[in-house]
Parts: C-alpha cells; structure tokens; sequence
C-alpha cells in the first residue's frame, strides 16, 4: 500500500486533454488512481484542461502538478517546472525517443519528400501542439527553411487530429500534420485511410511508426514550483512503483525522467 501523505492544501494535478494519440490517454487514469492513493481523494484536486487553458494555468501557478507532453514540460521549465518522471512502454522503450511529427498527403499528389511541400497549405490541430506541429515546423527549420512562410496557408482545425485526416482525405487542404503512431492506433490497415494517404519524407525509426522526424521525448509526469517538496517527492516515488499492467496490448510504466532533454529545449521554446 502507499501512504497517504495530508498536505496541508489540496495537491492540484493538472491534465492536459491533448494526447498524441488514443492509447497514450489511456495511462492517465492509473497515474491519477495512484496519485489518488498517494496522497489520499480529500487531497487531491484533478483538473482536466485543454492546452491554451492548462498553459495559462501553470503560468498563473495555480497546478502543482501536470502530465503532458515533454514540450509543455520543457516549456513550463522557464517557470520553474520539474520533470519527476517519463512514461514507457514496450513498444516505446526509450523514452527519449517515442514521438514526431508525421507530415500527409493523398496518395495520388505529387508531394513525396518535405522540400516538395513548400507552397502548399498545411492543416494541423493545435499551434502549440508539440508532437502533432511543432516538431514538425523544427524539422523544416533543420533543413534550412523558415516554418513562417514555407506554406502557403497554415489552417488549424482544434484538438481532435481526426479533422486533420479528413480535411487532407476531402482535399481542403495539401499537407496535413499529426503526431506520430496517431494513423497506426486510429485507423484500420486496411481501411479508408491507409489506402488513400501518405506519409511524407519518412524517416526509419524503431518504434514502427511512420515518422517525417526524429523522436523526441515520450509524455511527462512534472512539478511546479507551488508543489512542496515534501509533495513532489512523494509523487515521484509512487510513479516510480507503478506496477505494470495490460494496455491495448502495450504493458506501461513510468520511468525515471529521460536526461537527454538538450534538443528539445530550444523546440519546446520556439514561438512557432
């Protein structure tokens, strides 16, 4: 059993309701049933929030504690953010590299690597979504492109990447952006979507995901400077002692957090 430990405020844990993709999301509830029993249900407040809205209120230093993805976490380190741990799993061992940016089109365009992108207009979900946007902008920056006037038009379409795909499938729009792993877990093989979409500029990985980039760091588990220490190492050392369990055939834990942070940093801090 874990003790609970009584702070003297409540502990308020902030979620952010933007996974990469569905299988992700399904490791929340455990952390959240574990933090539960860590610091008892009386102590803990949960708050679920978009990520314009959790940013501003990690900014406001209202949430001690928040799971996202390891942008927000690199960005939120200017305010004094903590990572306490990282999530794995056998399918992504490595928790420095477990997601990118995957770039689509329709099968039939000509569009096969990213320098034939240029010009064309791009959907994607969120600005500030790191895995399904913004690494993809770092890697047209990489190749010596400015992400701000690479295409012609840049549309956002909100939280659900599902519009993403169909919005490049209807043709509305070119090139579409999601994060990697998103097709593999959303989509039938042998479905719609499959045989009528592309990846684009592939990189070989070994998470066996389609990926336009390289990987970055996989979801996580950080404190804010308002979490007493006290908290945040009780936190760290529950998360450490999660057992494994069954995840749509992925067995997940939580990892000591990755050190190989350095080429994120300037990405997570980039005003894409």
């Amino acid at each position: 059993m874990l003790l609970t430990v009584h702070a003297a405020e409540q502990v308020v844990v902030g979620v952010s309701l933007d996974p990469p993709q569905d299988n992700n999301q399904k490791i929340v509830e455990p952390t959240l049933n574990v933090l539960k029993e860590t610091f008892g249900p009386q102590n803990l407040k949960i708050v679920r929030l978009p990520l314009p809205e959790l940013e501003k209120n990690l900014e406001g230093g209202k949430i001690d504690i928040f799971l996202s993805t390891s942008g927000l976490s690199r960005r939120m380190a200017q305010k004094g953010a903590k990572e306490l741990a990282t999530m794995v799993s056998d399918r992504l061992p490595n928790p420095n590299e477990a997601y990118g940016t995957l770039f689509i089109t329709r099968k039939d365009s000509p569009i096969n690597n990213l320098s034939d992108m240029q010009g064309h207009s791009l959907v994607a979900n969120l600005k500030g979504g790191f895995y399904g946007h913004q690494i993809g902008l770092g890697e047209l920056v990489k190749q010596g492109y400015d992400p701000y006037t690479f295409f012609s038009s840049v549309h956002y379409v909100g939280r659900d990447l599902k519009k993403v795909v169909d919005a490049v499938l209807k043709g509305k729009a070119d090139v579409g952006s999601v994060s990697s792993c998103f097709l593999e877990d959303t989509y039938p093989k042998d479905g719609e979507v499959w045989r009528n979409l592309k990846g684009i500029g592939v990189k070989p990985n070994a998470t066996g995901c389609l990926a336009s980039t390289d990987l970055y760091p996989n979801w996580s588990v950080s404190t804010m400077p308002t979490a007493d220490p006290a908290v945040a190492r009780k936190a760290a050392e529950a998360l450490l002692a999660m057992p494994k369990a069954e995840w749509v055939g992925v067995l997940p834990q939580i990892q000591q957090r990755p050190m190989n942070y350095s080429k994120i940093f300037k990405l997570a801090l980039s005003d894409f």
